[in-house]
């Protein structure tokens, strides 16, 4: 095969189940839609902008009117720029005041706090501008935020072109330009003096650099005492984070009783400021001499309150004015589960022959193993006997045997398991084991097992096939068409002619991957497709390259975007819309538990395949996560309010995403959608939707939890994760195993002649895939080896 090069659309009639035949208008087909129609889609350019409406005062924004009806743009910051270093500007106190006045409002300053505030003030650099000077010119990339100290400016659209218009007017005391904080999308309108002007800016980099920077510190302070709690010792560093993010800080004053002796405790405290009394007094002010001890800043008291509901055995009294982080016992259930659950699954993950199970697999196990206890010199497992059960060591200590009386060969324990092959046979088993101290173990057998998760060697045998790989030379595969053309090369339809599976040849051309600086998000999508064999993920073949071009092999999904269905219907039945969300529930269920986020969630990023089911395509945001991010990336209309306060985002930004997804199929628009792209950034923040009598009292419940602001809250980033979602009453009967097996009737079907039906595209023939960057696709760094 010669050189190839990338993406777009079309139309087609669908078979439906219960729904007419309807016809998508051609003047929808675009050629960056047809990569995705295919299974893959046009990587994300870093100064891309949303594909919408723009309104005056460098606004743009999805009209409400029009939201779920083109297709909408995403949005990506600088990919990562730790190494930026912000400046300090002198300000006057008259200045800082106006300039403090002057965001108070703006909807990127409403949550933070003075501190960071300051931060932020501290970094804007002083500019002037004389009479008649552009400030801002209309379609220009955007890197500044303004604030007028002085003078005065004029806003207008299409600005000295036919049917120009003047929107706005800004004088002292204004600010203009926040949407450039987030990302780098194209100025909406032309901002030009009227008078000699003073303005403060504050550049993007800087904006995220002090957000990063105050919500990063404040982060690893909390989780730094939180692993100081010995109790807490066996949570894994996710589970640290999540409880980090969730303590509350709390305020006492001086001699201010925080626990009282003899009351029912239910919240655990640590102290990040200050000292307190440790007292057997339950009134009155406490000094020195009556305190049982004086716990300084670090210390933690009321752990038990984690455990059980005992009353407090010594009251905690301010020693001076202290402050304090805090959780109460249901906060952390409702984030981890009961402590005893988190110890049981932290040891069924350290369970080697378990490791082909999911998060979700091991949760599903906790309930079924039960508690036993063995004196000392109790033999729990004997040599001979028919194995059925394996054990978890959770206090005390055992020893392995070969006979009787020997010296043990092992010495096993908290922590540590014996018996794991029962799960798999009942073969005798090998070796005694002996309890050598008064010890508790956690019981599982095998009959539970199976009960829930089916036989385990099935389950090893589905593993070892998923790392299968098929070896597809590149200089067999024949191209039947060009399906389609985009900003890095083009997507060919390809055969393989001894199998005659077709595919969608993906090329990327390298120079433009550097020009737009995509590099890390490239090779992102691939890592995360390589981990990928699921149902309702499209799967990557194989990967190859060359001199100019890098190559993706992919499964080709023909049906079309789940984005022009809904278009055509307008909205969907809550049955239909409940299908389509379980698919991307268990597609994010599988991506989550291998760290990832995909952090693109739409429908146009969901293909529908030959049986009606979609696919999750499009994995140029997405990335592991192991703590947070702080990258500024998503579709506007999807964004959850913690990627736009910038203060670090979780994989709970996809069940955000989720909510959106779900809302937008029911009512044929999403639930924060307006013309004025800030104005929908202030109603995902303060939570502005509503809904209307198309959702049931389930569905109304379900989304309102997965529209949580606090993503420590939301539902899917809780103790179960995505099974509290499975769980949920809205999806009550659902057979999630049938779906995950495509043994439920899909709501429709594309109608497919064939698998190289290429009737969902426009035909392209052999044409160019358009203007190309010109440059070399090496740029020194070596950055496409591991390709």
């Amino acid at each position: 095969m010669g050189n190839c090069c990338a993406p777009a659309s079309s139309g087609k009639k669908y078979e439906e189940k219960q729904v007419s035949q309807v016809n998508t208008d051609s003047e929808f087909q675009t050629s960056a839609r047809a990569a995705k129609q295919v299974g893959v889609s046009e990587v994300k350019v870093e100064v891309g902008a949303p594909a919408e409406k723009s309104t005056g005062g460098g606004r743009s924004g999805p009209s409400k009117s029009t939201a779920g009806k083109k297709h909408r743009g995403a949005v990506s910051a600088e990919v990562d720029d730790s190494e930026y270093k912000v400046t300090k500007v002198e300000k006057t106190q008259s200045i800082r005041a106006l300039i403090e006045k002057a965001v108070a409002s703006n909807v990127l300053f409403l949550t933070v706090d003075e501190k960071t505030r300051d931060a932020l003030i501290d970094t804007m650099f002083h500019t002037k501008a004389s009479d008649g000077t552009v400030v801002i010119e209309q379609g220009d990339a955007a890197d500044n935020f303004y604030v007028v100290e002085d003078g005065t400016f004029d806003v207008w659209i299409n600005k000295g072109k036919p049917g120009e218009k003047r929107v706005a007017s800004y004088s002292g005391g204004s600010c203009f330009g926040e949407l450039a904080l987030l990302y780098n999308c194209p100025r909406a309108a032309t901002v030009v003096a009227t008078s000699d002007a003073t303005l403060w800016a504050l550049d993007r980099r800087a904006y995220a650099a002090v957000k990063k920077m105050a919500s990063s510190s404040d982060l690893q302070s909390k989780e730094k005492f939180v692993r100081s709690v010995p109790s807490l010792n066996e949570l894994s560093d996710a589970e640290l984070a999540q409880l980090a993010d969730a303590l509350v800080e709390e305020e006492f004053d001086d001699q201010r009783y925080i626990i009282t002796k003899g009351e029912v405790g239910d919240k655990f405290y640590i102290i990040s400021a200050g000292e307190v009394y440790i007292t057997d007094k339950t009134s009155g002010s406490v000094d020195e001499s009556e305190a049982v001890a004086v716990l300084k800043a670090g210390s933690f008291f009321g752990e038990r309150a984690l455990l059980t509901d005992d009353v407090r055995a010594a009251s905690v009294v301010a020693k001076g004015a202290v402050s304090l982080l805090s959780l109460d016992r249901q906060g952390f259930v409702d984030l981890l589960g009961p402590l005893q659950d988190v110890w049981k699954l932290s040891s069924l993950r350290n369970v080697a022959l378990l490791s082909p199970l999911s998060e979700g697999q091991r949760l599903q196990l906790v309930p079924r193993m039960e508690p036993e206890t063995f004196d000392e010199g109790d033999y729990i497992i004997q040599k001979g006997e028919a194995g059925d059960a394996f054990y978890i060591l959770e206090e005390g200590e055992v020893v392995v045997l070969d006979h009787p009386g020997e010296a043990p060969l092992a010495v096993l324990k908290k922590g540590d398991c014996f018996g794991e092959r029962a799960l798999l046979t009942d073969e005798a088993r090998a070796k005694y084991i002996q309890a050598s101290t008064a010890v508790k173990v956690l019981r599982l057998d095998r009959e539970s097992f199976n009960s829930i998760l089916g036989p385990l060697q099935d389950l090893l045998d589905r593993k070892m096939k998923s790392y299968e790989k098929s070896e597809i030379k590149f200089e067999d595969l024949r191209v039947i068409t060009t399906l389609g053309t985009g900003t890095f090369g083009k997507v060919q339809l390809v055969r393989h002619p001894d199998t005659k599976t077709t595919y969608a040849l993906k090329c990327l051309k390298k120079a433009q991957i550097i020009m737009l600086r995509q590099k890390e998000h490239i090779m992102n999508e691939k890592a995360v497709l390589e981990e990928c064999d699921h149902p309702f993920i499209v799967k990557l073949a194989a990967t190859y390259k060359d001199a100019e071009y890098l190559y993706m092999l992919m499964e080709t999904v023909m049906g079309g975007e789940l984005f022009t269905y809904l278009r055509q219907r307008e909205r969907f039945s809550e049955d239909e819309a409940k299908f389509y969300a379980a698919c991307v529930i268990s597609a994010f269920e599988f991506l989550h538990e291998r760290g990832y986020a995909y952090r693109d969630l739409k429908p146009e990023n969901l293909l529908i395949d030959s049986q009606g089911y979609v696919k999750v395509v499009d994995f140029g945001f997405a990335k592991r996560i192991s703590g947070r991010s702080y990258t500024v990336c998503g579709t506007p209309d999807y964004l959850p309010p913690e990627i736009i306060q910038s203060s670090g985002h979780t994989k709970a930004v996809d069940w955000w995403a989720l909510g959106i997804l779900i809302y937008e199929m029911v009512e044929g628009e999403p639930p924060f959608a307006h013309e004025d792209t800030m104005q929908m950034y202030r109603n995902i923040i303060s939570g502005n939707y509503a809904f209307t009598s198309r959702f049931s009292k389930p569905l109304q419940d379900l989304i309102s939890k997965l529209l949580e602001n606090n993503q420590t809250r939301r539902l899917g980033n809780l103790k179960r994760g995505a099974l509290d979602i499975k769980n949920h009453r809205w999806f009550k009967g659902f057979d999630w195993r049938a779906l995950d097996r495509k043994e439920l009737a899909a709501p429709f079907t594309p109608k497919l002649s064939d698998p190289e039906d290429t009737s969902y595209f426009e035909d392209y023939g052999d044409m160019d895939p358009g203007a190309e960057y010109d440059g070399d696709g090496d740029d020194g760094t070596g950055w496409d080896e591991e390709w």
